[in-house]
């Protein structure tokens, strides 16, 4: 069924119209562009030629101008001004003496000071007055005009090049109308017609004649459609034969299908038995899985309890410890305070029996005295210990960051352990600036100190053997480096590899929980997000370091120990 088309181009939308306006545009600015120059030149070229008329007006009366102010002749240099204000060129004209005061003045005159009064412009020149050879200056003259005058005069060159522009792009916009259509879209049209009459059926009977001239670009085009029916006509022709073969492929390949479609239904049936075995054992997976996990659960809690004992027995240690230490400066105390009121019961006795002699009272003003010193170094001792039991203990039960003295610190924890320190021969050494301020866990170091002294202590030595143990705390760059180093008798390189790992100990039949160590690496590698480095040799010693980041909020990137 043959369809009628309406092959008529729309204006608006069609290539010459593009085109026109492509033309039209740059003509239109390239005209605008050269029609302002030209006014903009000739506004310049009338404006020098009205500054010359000033200068004209200068020379011809300057000489009466002179002559009147020299005679004080008011009314001759109203009327000269007046004239000159006459003139076409100029809009006004002022007299001013030498004080600068306007002694006559005509027309329109400006504030020549004013930055904004741009319209107007002027020529002044001085007036002078001949005494033979001598010429003296007695004021000056000011000539006015404005930009008014030089458009008025402009104005009917502006309006001719305006009126020539604009018969110049009307008569180029037909042209280019006329020729477009003529050259190109007509050619065009006609080209989509004939290809839209052409038989699918009988290509090759078909053929496009539009274009008259050989070579041009409508004939390249009316070429390359010819061309290309022919090799459709072609395609069609091979589309027929491959149609009649891909039949009896397809009878074949349905045959085919036939067959593995039977085959995957056998073999879907034995997939849907695999499958139902495969969720059976997946389902027993999933229920061992959720065993496993309660487990490890159970375990993790278990771990979490056994640490939290493990603190809590350092902890009785430190109050056992501090206790001990208390013991001695206030028995001291108790002593001298007893001796005291013996002292003063029996001064009273002596003093009521008018026994008391001066001699006795200065014996018991010094002994008063020495006991007083006496109790007073004891309670502060005492006072001491309780401090540092206190802050210690505080540290140890609660995870909270604060800023601590290093040094400070670690005497105070080595205190809390001095009982045990006094029952061995065992000297310890802290090389730490005593102005190092730390900001970190105080809880956590106080453990890691505790945990190495009773290590050391326990492990390092045998009982009544002399030894050092050195603990040292500075800063290395951006990270605080721990140090805590015994001469002992060291561990093997088997030990050495096990030392951290949980429940290893080998002192389990004294009660060990071999947790103390792997509390410690947690602690270090968890927590203050550092590493902990181990070196250690029999019969040399043993050696922990401890690298940490100063920045505890920025933490890098966590190292296993070595």
């Amino acid at each position: 069924m043959n369809v009628s088309k309406d092959f008529s181009v729309n204006i608006r939308n069609s290539l010459s119209s593009r085109l026109l306006k492509i033309v039209l545009s740059i003509y239109i600015a390239v005209t605008l562009v050269v029609t302002v120059m030209h006014v903009l030149i000739e506004y310049d070229s009338v404006k020098k030629n009205v500054h010359g008329e000033l200068v004209t007006v200068q020379r011809t009366f300057a000489d009466s101008l002179s002559q009147a102010l020299w005679q004080l002749d008011r009314e001759q240099l109203n009327v000269t001004v007046d004239g000159i204000t006459e003139l076409p060129a100029i809009i006004g004209a002022s007299i001013y003496g030498l004080d600068g005061v306007v002694i006559a003045s005509a027309g329109q005159i400006e504030d020549t000071e004013n930055p904004k009064n741009k319209s107007v412009f002027w020529h002044e020149f001085p007036l002078q007055y001949r005494f033979g050879n001598d010429i003296q200056e007695i004021g000056l003259a000011r000539l006015y005009s404005s930009n008014q005058i030089v458009i008025d005069r402009i104005k009917l060159g502006i309006v001719i090049l305006t009126v020539n522009a604009i018969i110049k792009t009307v008569v180029l916009f037909f042209l280019i109308v006329i020729v477009f259509d003529r050259i190109l879209t007509r050619p065009l049209g006609k080209l989509a017609k004939d290809a839209d009459g052409i038989d699918p059926d009988n290509i090759q009977a078909e053929r496009i004649r539009v274009s008259k001239n050989e070579g041009d670009e409508i004939n390249l085009l009316e070429n390359s459609l010819n061309a290309m029916m022919d090799k459709v006509s072609l395609s069609i022709k091979e589309l027929d034969n491959l149609n009649k073969n891909l039949e009896d492929k397809v009878k074949k390949r349905t045959a085919s299908l036939n067959d593995v479609i039977v085959q995957l239904d056998k073999e879907q049936r034995a997939l849907v038995e695999e499958v139902s075995a495969r969720m059976e054992k997946e389902k027993a997976l999933e229920e061992s899985r959720k065993q496993v996990q309660e487990s490890l659960d159970n375990l993790r809690q278990a771990q979490e309890q056994l640490i939290e004992s493990e603190k809590m027995a350092s902890l009785g240690n430190l109050v056992a410890g501090v206790a001990h230490e208390i013991n001695t400066p206030v028995g001291l105390s108790l002593t001298g305070i007893t001796h005291f009121q013996f002292l003063v019961e029996r001064l009273s006795k002596r003093y009521k029996d008018g026994e008391l002699e001066e001699e006795q009272f200065e014996k018991f003003l010094n002994d008063s005295q020495e006991l007083a010193r006496s109790i007073v170094i004891s309670l502060n001792r005492a006072a001491d210990l309780v401090r540092s039991f206190k802050q210690v203990a505080v540290d140890q039960s609660h995870d909270t960051i604060r800023t601590f003295q290093a040094n400070s610190y670690i005497h105070e924890v080595l205190l809390s352990h001095q009982n045990i320190l006094k029952q061995t021969k065992i000297k310890v050494e802290v090389l730490c600036d005593e102005a190092l301020a730390v900001t970190s866990f105080p809880g956590i170091w106080s453990q890691v100190i505790t945990n190495f002294l009773s290590n050391a202590l326990i492990h390092g030595y045998d009982k009544g053997a002399e030894g050092k143990i050195e603990i040292s705390f500075k800063a290395v760059g951006d990270q605080w480096e721990f140090r805590f180093s015994d001469n002992g008798k060291g561990m093997s390189e088997e030990t050495s590899k096990k030392v951290f790992e949980p429940f290893f100990t080998t002192n389990r039949e004294n009660g060990g929980s071999g947790l103390g160590m792997n509390i410690v690496y947690n602690l270090v590698t968890q927590k203050l997000h550092g590493r902990i480095d181990l070196k250690s040799s029999l019969g040399v010693g043993t050696e922990y370091t401890i690298l940490v980041p100063k920045d505890i909020g920025n933490p890098g990137q966590n190292s296993q120990a070595g």
